[in-house]
């Protein structure tokens, strides 16, 4: 305690000397606070001291306060005291008598102090529990980062498992969000395994009460349970992702976020950092970072949201976000209602039990990691992941589509671990199956194990041609223009066999850009090349046509039934 000062029962005192006589009189500063320890970052800098003390309605709470907030008179440090329930006196005094305490206090115990949840070296820290608790060094978590969080746990493991994960069983969905809810703590082990799954369907089908038992396995309180909301500014939302690292983030209601946000904000919060921003001194500041997995829900696709905006999707943006149907069940998104009369009364039965009961699944989980140690957690994780990609692998698969079954095959991994684990108590496999589930119905949504990028090029084709070829498209037989067609701002040719049906599509000089579309001439010719439906001779070159008004002269040849019939054979059943 600084000379001058003295820490009583009722609060923090200011000694002030008699004017006249000896002794003195104390100034009443504030209620009680102590000083817990000094605090710094894990570079030896931002200093500071965690604060402890009393609401008014006796609430304790703790507070990192920097040094640096000390550096100048403008109270900062006093609003957020304040904010946080500490009674001050307002005496005009007071406020240097306060600062020169907390400036010239001194306490020789010292916290490592980190801004963002997960692990830290050994040590997985959220704002409701550290694991493990007792530690020669102390961490602590600086929480100014988000206001509110549902870190918090009610119940006990055992409630958890017979009221809230027996209800999984028979439900490969609610199987896999509760899987993907392990997942994020085993990332450091399989970097650039992050990233989404967004359970769509334009229906009430049970996809919001998903979210709600995935994230019992964190925590809860909230008027969804552990569940966010879409409805946030960009800023917001990388927020809530370094708010979340290597633990599970729910979205609901992806309608909430505007369309022209949705690509960028995939790519972000699956590769795991924010936008670089400039401070107050015109200094590059921090760029926010975070490892985790999401779940988000929709009435449409995330692809879908996209191309309201962009016009097409690309790659890359499915595979850091994996649309996961969330309607194929018997009764939406449920298959076993587990004796309950309807899925409107199951979904209102789990959903309530998922709120009631919440936040023991993940310190059961990350204990039991810990416990085991990383190098052999590390091995099981790979085996069973393997197990998975050799059950579930397609002949041909586009690459993207490989790394789509590396994270599906993550989550089932994660699943089984915690079945181990005696965490979920599911039986072995039970996880497996949900994601085989999810993944079965995830690929025939997507149509194709093949390119996203040379589908969606060759649907654009398709479309383009279906919609203009019986008015844009000059029929013709080996160059005699049909007479009785009439064509208007003409894209092309089709010529006819002795039947009338098209046998070829036909465009001299390069494939017109209305046809490609956003795709670009080199993807589209790449598409068309895929399947076989482009014609060329041996030499590489476009084959020779005689078209009407034009002569004889090297043309890019399309053939319909090439494109069409392949279009039947990637759109069937996987």
């Amino acid at each position: 305690m600084p000379a001058g000062f003295e820490l009583r029962s009722d609060g923090l005192y200011k000694l002030i000397a008699r004017t006249r006589g000896d002794g003195y009189d104390p100034l009443y500063l504030c209620d009680p606070v102590e000083v817990v320890c000094r605090t710094r970052d894990r570079r030896g800098e931002d200093w500071g001291k965690l604060l402890r003390f009393k609401d008014p309605d006796g609430r304790l709470h703790e507070w990192i306060m920097p040094d640096a907030l000390l550096a100048n008179d403008r109270g900062e440090w006093r609003s957020h005291l304040l904010r946080l329930g500490l009674r001050i006196s307002p005496a005009k005094t007071v406020t240097t008598h306060l600062r020169n305490f907390l400036f010239l206090v001194e306490v020789h115990r010292r916290a490592t102090k980190v801004d963002q949840i997960g692990w830290c070296g050994d040590v997985f820290v959220t704002p409701a529990w550290v694991i493990p608790a007792e530690m020669p060094k102390r961490i602590v978590l600086d929480g100014q980062g988000e206001a509110e969080h549902y870190f918090a746990i009610s119940g006990s493991l055992r409630d958890w498992q017979e009221r809230v994960s027996a209800l999984c069983i028979g439900n490969p969905l609610l199987l896999f969000g509760v899987s993907a809810a392990f997942a994020p703590v085993l990332l450091p082990l399989r970097p650039g395994l992050g990233g989404g799954f967004h359970f769509a369907s334009n229906s009430s089908t049970g996809k919001s009460t998903t979210l709600i038992v995935a994230g019992s396995v964190w925590g809860g309180g909230g008027k969804q349970g552990f569940v966010r909301s879409w409805n946030s500014t960009p800023s917001g939302i990388e927020a809530l992702a370094q708010c979340h690292n290597h633990t599970l983030l729910c979205l609901d209601e992806l309608k909430e976020l505007p369309a022209e946000q949705a690509g960028r904000i995939a790519y972000e919060l699956a590769n795991g950092h924010g936008r670089a921003r400039m401070n107050g001194d015109t200094k590059r500041s921090r760029r926010a970072t975070w490892e985790l997995v999401f779940l988000s829900t929709g009435e449409f696709g995330y692809m879908t949201h996209i191309l309201n905006v962009e016009g097409r999707g690309y790659a890359g943006q499915e595979v850091r976000v994996c649309e996961v149907p969330a309607d194929r069940a018997k009764f939406g998104s449920f298959d076993d209602l587990h004796g309950t009369g309807d899925p409107a009364q199951f979904a209102q039965t789990v959903g309530q039990a998922a709120r009631d009961n919440y936040g023991t699944a993940a310190l059961a989980f990350v204990g039991r990691f810990r416990d085991i140690g990383r190098d052999q957690v590390r091995r099981r994780l790979d085996i069973s992941m393997q197990s998975f990609r050799e059950r579930n692998r397609s002949a041909g698969a586009a690459p993207e589509v490989e790394r789509i079954l590396d994270r599906f095959a993550f989550v089932a991994a994660a699943g089984e671990l915690a079945t181990e684990w005696d965490v979920t108590g599911w039986p072995k496999g039970a996880a497996m199956r949900g994601a085989e589930t999810a993944y079965s119905h995830w690929l025939q949504r997507r149509g194709t194990p093949g390119s996203f990028d040379l589908q969606q090029a060759l649907d654009h084709i398709r479309s383009t041609l279906l919609a203009h070829a019986p008015a844009r498209l000059q029929r013709h037989r080996q160059g005699k223009p049909e007479r009785d067609q009439r064509v208007n701002n003409r894209l092309g040719f089709a010529e006819l066999d002795e039947k009338g049906e098209v046998i070829e599509y036909q465009f001299p000089d390069h494939l017109p850009a209305e046809l490609c579309g956003l795709y670009g001439h080199e993807l589209a010719v790449k598409a068309l090349r895929s399947i076989g439906a482009l014609v060329k001779e041996s030499e590489g070159r476009n084959p020779k046509r005689t078209l009407p008004d034009l002569g004889r002269l090297r043309v890019w040849v399309i053939i319909p039934s090439k494109l069409f019939s392949s279009e039947e054979e990637t759109r069937g059943d996987v």
